[in-house]
């Protein structure tokens, strides 16, 4: 037997005074008695009513084990009885009560939960001189039941901590958060915290780490286990032992380099369906693959339950995307050899002409053009050096949708300093302002009336930049995606404009401004639709149905 414990869980969080209370029949009605863990691990009967304790026990301890199916509330207590107090108190009946109440469980399932229990908490059986008689007891057990043998073997595995005793276990240790890089104003590790603490409210063990910031901590982590581990756009997901969910905000081809890591036991996430259609086809490796869109984030001054009124409008229309210069990625394109040269020219027209493809169906279409036949390496080396096309057409849209309605006489406020490098940046319609932090954009898209959105190439997907100013009560005017037509309703609750038809957008532009009642009733709309299914709570419970499915069915696909 190994010297190892492994049972405490998470005993280095600081123990808050918070009494656990225990309503049992093992003592007379009124009266009060302190139980150790000891007491509680030797005799179960202190567990058989029902208890209550605050949520700040469920952040520290976790919730009910799920993937055991006896004595959920005994084995939670014993989890808890090694951080807080529990007070038994003495009552006929277990008073009413909001939280799950105990039931009486069969033989053979109690006997599992029991065999999990001795083998996590031995250490501590044998510490105190009781290990030979819990185990000869269960082994007396073993014996009442039709097959024996295979119930001493399952006590065997959990003694041993088989990979069978780590498929319950891990069901109660931490889900692990790593944050990363900063870019794009620290956006992805924003999208961590959120749900880290939407996770939270789910009863959810977590811990976050930063991989920029500890690499000794990080060794030590890679070498503990988890009940999942998530990130967004590193490799370093990879180096962890457990199920593992990695959350992609761009086109997969853009990871490729990443993906050729071994992706065993990892499932993808994705914004955009089409990029899980791509990632399916292309890498083959993960386990399964998740539609999973980030959530939009409420500001400060708006309640979860209690919504402020809407806040003044003081600007039209308000941009907060960056500004790239299409002409850079021009000039990496004509830097090439000719044979890519050329062929990048034709994607490139081809993008242009038929804005609502993804990049690799346009991508594809060249390649029938020129009657050439690659592999899917071939495919992939290829498709990832034209990064530079998708880059040009996305910036030259951006430039279009923004230079049209400037040149209309419609002001744009922008923010950050990259719109100082663009063409027009002295345009007298375009009002710049400071970079700001997340907190304070939410701020910024509260006092206007439009927050403009272009995708960045994302043909069927949604994103924060959609969810997050219909939470600030603003009115979402975008271009089109398949998704945001099938989430939204056109002149509802979204604006969807034809990014084929920019010259359109002015006269668009000009009705909604014009019409403030309207306005106001697509953002009351908006607001209601993303509070009802996008904001971080949801994609909490999102991702612990998809945690508890791949358990159920390691190689589940849900791209809806």
């Amino acid at each position: 037997m190994r010297s190892e414990n492994i049972n405490s869980g998470n005993t280095t969080s600081e123990n808050i005074s918070t009494e656990i209370l225990c309503y049992t029949s093992c003592l007379p009605e009124g009266s009060t008695k302190q139980i150790s863990f000891m007491e509680l691990l030797l005799n179960e009967n202190w567990a058989n009513g029902q208890f209550i304790c605050s949520e700040e026990v469920y952040f520290h301890v976790g919730d009910r084990n799920q993937q055991i199916t006896a004595k959920q509330n005994y084995e939670f207590l014993l989890r808890a009885a090694l951080q807080y107090p529990i007070k038994a108190i003495g009552a006929p009946a277990a008073p009413t009560s909001p939280f799950q109440s105990f039931s009486t469980d069969d033989s053979w399932n109690s006997y599992l939960t029991d065999c999990y229990i001795a083998g996590k908490y031995q250490n501590e059986l044998v510490a105190a001189g009781y290990f030979h008689p819990v185990i000869k007891n269960l082994l007396e057990m073993a014996l009442q039941f039709p097959e024996p043998e295979n119930a001493v073997s399952f006590l065997e595995k959990m003694l041993s901590y088989s990979s069978e005793f780590y498929d319950i276990d891990d069901e109660i240790q931490p889900i692990l958060l790593l944050r990363s890089s900063e870019a794009c104003y620290n956006v992805m590790n924003l999208f961590i915290d959120e749900l880290a603490k939407a996770l939270r409210l789910c009863r959810q063990r977590i811990e976050v780490f930063d991989v920029t910031k500890d690499s000794l901590s990080l060794e030590k982590l890679i070498q503990r286990r988890f009940k999942a581990i998530v990130a967004i756009q590193t490799n370093l997901i990879h180096f962890f032992t457990g199920k593992k969910y990695l959350i992609l905000l761009d086109h997969p081809i853009n990871m490729y380099g990443h993906f050729t890591c071994s992706s065993t036991d990892c499932y993808l996430l994705a914004h955009d369906r089409n990029y899980l259609s791509f990632a399916r086809r292309y890498f083959r490796d993960f386990k399964g693959y998740f539609y999973f869109p980030p959530a939009g984030t409420l500001p400060d001054n708006i309640s979860h339950t209690d919504p402020a009124s809407a806040i003044p409008k003081q600007y039209g229309i308000i941009f907060m995307g960056t500004y790239h210069d299409y002409r850079h990625a021009l000039a990496t394109i004509y830097s090439y050899p000719r044979f890519y040269r050329l062929f990048a020219f034709r994607f490139l027209h081809s993008m242009r002409r038929n804005p609502a493809f993804p990049a690799e169906k346009a991508f594809a279409e060249v390649l029938d053009d020129v009657c050439l036949t690659l592999s899917d390496n071939e495919f992939l080396n290829m498709f990832a050096s034209m990064k530079p096309v998708t880059d040009c057409i996305t910036a030259y849209f951006r430039e279009k949708v923004i230079r049209t309605l400037l040149d209309a006489g419609i002001k744009i406020h922008v923010y950050g300093d990259s719109w100082e490098a663009a063409p027009f940046s002295n345009h007298k319609c375009l009002i710049h302002h400071p970079a700001l932090p997340i907190d304070e954009s939410l701020q910024a898209i509260q006092k206007s009336k439009i927050s403009l959105n272009i995708m960045s190439w994302h043909k069927d997907g949604l994103t924060e930049r959609i969810l997050n100013p219909m939470l600030c009560q603003t009115v979402v005017l975008s271009d089109k995606s398949t998704r945001l037509e099938e989430e939204f309703v056109d002149g509802e609750d979204i604006v969807l404009f034809d990014i084929s038809k920019i010259e359109c957008l002015p006269e668009l532009v000009r009705r909604l401004l014009s019409d403030e009642i309207y306005l106001g009733h697509l953002a009351r709309n908006g607001y209601r639709k993303a509070m009802e299914k996008h904001r971080w709570c949801h994609r909490a419970q999102k991702l612990l149905d998809f945690m508890s499915t791949s358990r159920k069915n390691p190689a589940i696909d849900d791209p809806t």
